[in-house]
């Protein structure tokens, strides 16, 4: 999932878990390989292993300078009800050498709901930017990320038009519009789910669960602090369940100006007696570092170790759930 785990993660952040070689044939729909092919340069080859139960992951240039593309395609063996279970529970994940501590906010966001974060003097610096007074404590840097999340629930992308991020001084939001314009993909899971990010908090959320949270990762030379928005939609398509979940950035410390990631859950009833899913992930970031002249000449680099991150973090997500699903 993700510039939202391993930045991403959204992830996203972010998603594709490993699995490991086999030969059994998993149902994938034409529709979402159409898709793929489409939004994530997946060829004949590329679908032939997702089918096949091994996971895809392509870290995609778009063209973009300051933006990056990591689309994944994995199979889980757990049932679909598990998954959802975990990904409305916000506990997908385990605290690893890269996703170090998150945690949920509770619907009446507090000081209290961050108990499990600890703000270095590293971190604390990003958040003057946002406050003077956020750099003087702890304490006082977990209020400012609380009135953070609060002013996003009552304004949404307009509250961040006030942050300025990175060597040239982003106006956040700008960069939050410029990701969603140049996510068109969206609309493909739904208007309602492209009119809803695009949109909070006005608009109809048709049914959703959503949530905010905050993580602190360790990438790149100082660690990372994060809020995010994770939205989760299910439906029903025929006789296939799937879930949409969106996790949308609302505030990193460093790096990232705005980052969006989608998991596309779809529900695997190819062998009866094996309940299992499949997990689709695109999570896109946009980070001014990647628009300069080092940032180009380090580009290459940045992707590939932005694809192994996603993959170890998530090669341990994958045996986790399946491990814990097993000991139920």
């Amino acid at each position: 999932m993700i510039f939202n785990t391993v930045v991403r993660t959204s992830l996203i952040l972010p998603v594709c878990l490993f699995l490991g070689a086999g030969t059994t044939k998993h149902s994938i729909d034409v529709e979402t390989g159409d898709f793929l092919r489409l939004n994530a340069g997946f060829g004949d080859r590329d679908l032939a292993e997702a089918r096949s139960g091994r996971r895809v992951v392509k870290t995609l240039d778009p063209g973009i300078p300051q933006e990056m593309v990591t689309v994944g395609v994995t199979h889980f063996q757990v049932p679909f009800d598990y998954y959802i279970e975990r990904a409305r529970s916000g506990n997908l994940y385990r605290p690893g050498p890269t996703l170090l501590q998150f945690g949920r906010f509770s619907a009446n966001p507090s000081v209290a709901d961050m108990q499990g974060l600890t703000l270095d003097p590293s971190d604390l610096e990003p958040l003057r930017d946002l406050d003077p007074a956020a750099g003087q404590s702890e304490q006082a840097g977990k209020q400012v990320l609380v009135r953070t999340i609060r002013d996003y629930r009552n304004s949404g992308i307009r509250s961040l038009e006030p942050f300025r991020q990175g060597s040239k001084g982003l106006v956040v939001a700008k960069e939050v519009r410029a990701l969603l314009a140049n996510s068109p993909y969206l609309r493909h899971y739904g208007a309602h789910v492209e009119d809803y990010v695009a949109n909070y908090p006005l608009g109809e959320a048709h049914g959703a669960c959503e949530y905010f949270a905050w993580a602190k990762i360790n990438i790149g030379l100082k660690k990372l602090i994060r809020l995010t928005k994770v939205t989760v939609w299910e439906q029903r398509n025929g006789s296939r369940r799937e879930s949409v979940m969106v996790t949308e950035q609302v505030y990193a410390s460093r790096y990232f100006q705005a980052s969006l990631q989608v998991d596309h859950v779809i529900s695997d009833d190819s062998v009866a007696t094996a309940p299992a899913i499949y997990l689709v992930t695109i999570n896109r970031g946009r980070c001014d570092l990647l628009d300069t002249s080092i940032g180009r000449f380090l580009r290459p680099v940045i992707m590939n170790r932005t694809r192994a991150s996603t993959v170890r973090t998530l090669d341990m997500a994958k045996v986790t759930l399946e491990g814990e699903y097993l000991q139920r």
